[in-house]
């Protein structure tokens, strides 16, 4: 298994802070973003373990900081929904690139604002969102 720690370039000349992890074989794999909630990192327990979880699965996982969190480029106050669907896009660029990724196979999956971030970016390349912990109003 392939584990790296990158660096993603933004559409803006930033980077994005991330680690993915490839399994061994030839592919293609479905591959997972993994974001992680408001005010929080890539490097939160749980995200982790799912990144882990997940990569064992036979997935290609990325999971990264938003712009302006943890170890990605920027500051905290300069961070907006707006620019975190940018972020998914960017990540969604990178994931495109790598080539044993299985690229009608991509899923979001989103823990608490990440979740709602995931279900606002509409991008058609994104096959399945999951939300966990996501907020809402009935």
């Amino acid at each position: 298994m392939i584990d790296s720690e990158i660096t993603i370039p933004t559409h803006d000349k930033l980077y994005l802070s991330a680690h993915i992890r490839i399994p061994d074989g030839d592919g293609p794999f479905p591959a997972i973003i993994l974001c992680h909630d408001f005010l929080d990192n890539m490097n939160r327990e749980f995200i982790v373990n799912l990144f882990m979880d997940l990569s064992f699965r036979r997935f290609i996982v990325v999971r990264f900081d938003f712009s302006h969190h943890g170890e990605s480029h920027g500051q905290k106050k300069k961070a907006t929904i707006a620019r975190q669907i940018e972020d998914i896009t960017d990540v969604l660029n990178y994931a495109e690139t790598i080539e044993k990724v299985d690229k009608k196979k991509i899923a979001v999956i989103g823990h608490g604002l990440g979740g709602n971030i995931a279900l606002l970016c509409q991008d058609f390349r994104i096959k399945a969102i999951v939300t966990i912990g996501s907020r809402c109003r009935l």
